[in-house]
């Protein structure tokens, strides 16, 4: 629900909501949050709050930043987890300097800017992402193990679905945050779950992505399990992504609607430009070593196949009916900043659109690297990415994955504890 200050005011007085959490995601994709009370809240609408966040460049040296916390009042939602009796409220977030001129790497405000690019070409999108994830046994302390909650597969029901319950929690504490949750199934994996939600304008589809992560893992908690959306959690195991469901539309009209059910002249030239790009921003898609654990799996790194369908690791077409004509990129994995991914996901098909890009252009070529170092190294030298991936962001980015990917390659010992690192993370 969009509330104005005024209304989220009056709701925390007349709800008993004693605690906001302050909610934002840094450029690794990780949820940070300040926990302030309530009586503190109409100063932190008017001024923001202060913290500090340290700030790389690529010779790895740091700096420290003063910067100031922003709520956006439409993001309030009560956390249905918590008492009910002095609640715990969330709000996510935009990061400003000291004057109230927005952050540069504020991966949000570097998704506002992509939607506002993509608003004043004529054109909306709407992206709906779907996230496996795996739910794992945890021990008499608590901490998460490797051991899967059950032995079930592909939609199998209970008793051998044990996380017919979990996903049964999560879906009504999503429609208490206002998310409406479509569908809800195991998975291949042992373990493994999926729940789908609704597709939504650009923005509010990253913020309920940021819910729905958040839902996931602490209902998990509360069922003594532990929730991972790692993409290779289990070696022998199927892996786990993020499709991205995409349609764009022009005055209302869905223009990736073609005729008899086809995708339209427009629609391929969207995907012609995620292709061009793909690569480039794999390092931002697919962040972690791990990520290419995953991605080693695919049967081909092509965007067609050899007999012209397209490759169901990179793109699916679901069936394009009525003004539902919609593609879905299947290679993302949810261990990414999804800010930064549905930005960088919409500027590559708006070069496309712009430039009328072709599918047979790209069809042939290897449009993702199999490593985490090949995804650093294309990056690095990608006009794209310097142009819509702020320096400040870039630069700490590209160090920090640089140190992983020497920690990866050093032994298996050293293998065995990065993954483990990743698997507490995501």
């Amino acid at each position: 629900m969009d509330y104005t200050v005024d209304e989220v005011l009056r709701f925390v007085e007349e709800n008993d909501v004693k605690f906001i959490k302050l909610s934002f995601y840094n450029a690794f994709g990780m949820l940070k949050n300040v926990s302030i009370l309530s009586s503190e809240l109409p100063k932190v609408f008017e001024k923001g709050l202060s913290f500090y966040m340290e700030l790389g460049n690529a010779n790895g040296s740091q700096r420290v930043r003063e910067l100031f916390l922003r709520p956006e009042s439409g993001s309030l939602n009560v956390l249905p987890w918590r008492p009910m009796e002095g609640s715990v409220a969330r709000l996510l977030c935009d990061i400003v300097d000291e004057t109230g001129a927005p952050f540069a790497g504020d991966c949000r405000y570097i998704l506002k800017q992509a939607v506002r690019t993509f608003s004043d070409l004529g054109y909306t999108c709407t992206m709906g992402p779907q996230c496996e994830f795996y739910l794992f046994q945890t021990d008499t302390q608590g901490n998460p193990t490797q051991l899967p909650q059950d032995n079930a597969g592909y939609l199998d029901a209970f008793p051998a679905d044990k996380g017919e319950n979990v996903r049964r929690d999560i879906c009504l504490t999503l429609e208490q945050m206002s998310i409406d949750p479509e569908s809800s199934h195991h998975e291949r994996g042992p373990g493994q779950n999926e729940i789908d939600f609704k597709r939504s304008d650009v923005l509010r589809a990253a913020d309920n992505l940021t819910t729905f992560k958040s839902v996931v893992k602490s209902i998990a908690e509360r069922n003594g399990l532990y929730a991972s959306f790692m993409p290779k959690p289990l070696a022998d195991q199927c892996s786990s992504g993020m499709h991205i469901d995409v349609s764009v539309f022009s005055q209302k009209q869905n223009i990736f609607k073609g005729q008899n059910g086809a995708l339209s002249e427009k629609a391929e030239a969207f995907i012609a430009g995620v292709a061009k790009h793909l690569k480039e921003i794999a390092l931002f898609t697919n962040p972690y070593a791990n990520s290419y654990e995953r991605i080693a799996e695919f049967p081909s790194l092509k965007l067609k196949t050899r007999d012209g369908s397209f490759n169901p690791s990179i793109l699916k077409i679901p069936f394009a009916a009525a003004n539902n004509a919609r593609i879905n990129f299947c290679s993302p994995d949810a261990s990414c900043n999804h800010y930064l991914t549905l930005a960088l996901l919409l500027y590559a098909g708006m070069d496309g659109l712009q430039n009328n890009l072709k599918i047979s252009d790209f069809e042939s070529m290897d449009l993702i690297p199999l490593q985490l170092d090949e995804a650093m190294a294309a990056a690095k030298e990608s006009p794209f990415i310097q142009k819509y991936i702020p320096r400040v962001v870039l630069d700490d980015y590209l160090h920090v994955k640089q140190r992983e990917w020497h920690a990866y390659q050093k032994s298996n010992d050293s293998k065995a504890a990065l993954h483990q690192t990743i698997f507490y993370y995501v």
